[in-house]
């Protein structure tokens, strides 16, 4: 005879519905000077792939990027950064940019 798994009902703040979820909850914004600082970083680095967070130093985006690698790893599990004009990327930076980014949030 099989003896059929206890249900346990999920907990955490990773069980969410969109009724209990608040802005504040996945939404972080991003000041001018922390928007400012990742298109220098990404126009530093010249074509080249950042691996690790010293690679790309961003002193006043990467406390953001801190905030949003925990939202994702111990949160909700997503988190949108709100202030970062896609317009202001050029086709070099864009792809710099979101490599700086990740590097800040975890390894690949």
């Amino acid at each position: 005879m099989v003896i059929p798994p206890r249900l346990v009902p999920r907990a955490g703040p990773n069980v969410w519905t969109g009724a209990t979820m608040l802005p504040s909850h996945w939404m972080l914004p991003v000041g001018g000077e922390a928007a400012a600082e990742l298109l220098a970083v990404a126009a530093s680095l010249g074509g080249a792939r950042p691996e690790r967070r010293e690679d790309a130093p961003m002193p006043r985006l990467g406390p953001v990027l801190r905030e949003a690698a925990d939202r994702l790893e111990n949160g909700a599990g997503f988190a949108l950064l709100r202030g970062l004009a896609a317009d202001r990327f050029t086709p070099e930076t864009a792809p710099a940019a979101l490599l700086a980014v990740a590097a800040h949030l975890g390894a690949a």
